[in-house]
């Protein structure tokens, strides 16, 4: 074998796609709200988007945007319009360091909800493997149009406060029907195969 074959060979490997596992917390939240989750290395930004959306509980009704090590990544009308990259035309592997990177997702620039997300380590794709996959989780993410951190602490309050002042008010705005302690990983991935 010629040192240019080798070389082609090794290069062929380093772009076989591997399997990130991360953990993505939702930022300001007590007690946290937190998803474990594999994809495929050679996803999109915007894939990824799509993913932490399905895992997280999301609506996907809201823009967002990706920091990593800042540089920005959004949508092609926001990329354009605020100097970042087009989230649909980068792909992980292409940007990102690999294991143990951080980076800041947010969605829904009002409610500013921002998670941290961090590539615990890297794995062989397996074969039969299908991705994204939610592993475990923590807590229901906060209903859409909540108002961010703080509004959702407020929500809380008068979930938890017969007496609270806007009690009724606040409760009318989920439909009584959202318990804050309660994950459901079976219906992430659900979620998840829509996407594959």
């Amino acid at each position: 074998m010629t040192a240019s074959q080798a070389s082609e060979r090794d290069n062929r490997q380093i772009e076989q796609p591997v399997v990130y596992q991360m953990m993505v917390t939702l930022s300001g939240v007590k007690p946290a709200v937190w998803r474990r989750f594999q994809v495929r290395s050679d996803m999109t930004f915007y894939e990824l988007h799509l993913a932490l959306q399905a895992v997280m509980g999301w609506k996907n009704h809201h823009l967002y945007h990706f920091d990593v090590a800042g540089v920005e990544l959004s949508d092609p009308v926001t990329a354009a319009e605020f100097d970042a990259k087009n989230a649909e035309k980068v792909q992980l592997d292409r940007f990102l360091p690999g294991e143990s990177a951080t980076f800041l997702y947010e969605y829904d620039f009002c409610d500013n909800w921002r998670h941290e997300v961090v590539i615990e380590k890297q794995l062989p794709l397996a074969g039969n493997g299908h991705y994204p996959l939610c592993l475990a989780g923590g807590r229901a993410c906060p209903p859409e149009n909540s108002g961010g951190v703080e509004g959702y602490a407020t929500l809380l309050q008068a979930m938890a406060d017969p007496a609270h002042p806007e009690r009724a008010e606040l409760l009318a705005t989920i439909d009584g029907r959202f318990d804050p302690e309660v994950f459901n990983a079976g219906k992430a991935n659900l979620s998840l195969q829509a996407l594959r």
